[in-house]
């Protein structure tokens, strides 16, 4: 997880408990079937194919017989849908901030995210800019104090508007 430019890598290994149910459809060309579990305070309702074998499916959801073709929460705020599957030959790009991972434990980067929650200018006040690929530029001279309260201000806005987070 990112935070501010900063990345973030934590185990946070989950074991789902999955109820799988007789109901099934058709989703493109996969025979599917039903199965629910709970996942961060949200019932999750999963629909999944034994057409393809392999117990994965998008974010942390695996554990099904199979793979996962597509997911939501009860309120459809989160739905997931498997559009194709190809092989990709070629390496997959990762952003930088990646690349310099923090190693810590969960309760560090709970920490973490708390603090850009409470204050999300330190940075700013530090000269930094974080582009969104998490890239940091160091700015010669830093930025006015009126740069940095419309920046914060617009930060803590979409944190507001955005608060809706899966876990």
């Amino acid at each position: 997880k990112t935070i501010d430019g900063d990345s973030y890598k934590f185990s946070d290994e989950i074991k789902m408990t999955w109820k799988v149910l007789k109901e099934s459809k058709k989703i493109k060309n996969w025979n599917c079937q039903k199965a629910e579990t709970e996942y961060s305070g949200r019932k999750w309702t999963a629909w999944f194919t034994t057409d393809l074998l392999f117990p994965e499916g998008p974010y942390k959801f695996s554990g099904l017989p199979g793979l996962i073709v597509e997911i939501s929460d009860e309120k459809n705020d989160f739905h997931f849908a498997l559009e194709a599957i190809y092989k990709n030959a070629e390496k997959v790009y990762l952003p930088s901030a990646y690349e310099k991972s923090i190693v810590v434990d969960k309760s560090k980067y709970e920490k973490a995210l708390s603090n850009y929650i409470k204050d999300p200018g330190v940075k700013l006040r530090q000269g930094t800019m974080v582009d969104e690929s998490g890239n940091q530029f160091q700015i010669a001279g830093g930025f006015s104090k009126d740069f940095i309260d419309q920046a914060v201000a617009e930060r803590r806005k979409k944190m507001k508007e955005f608060n809706n987070l899966l876990d």
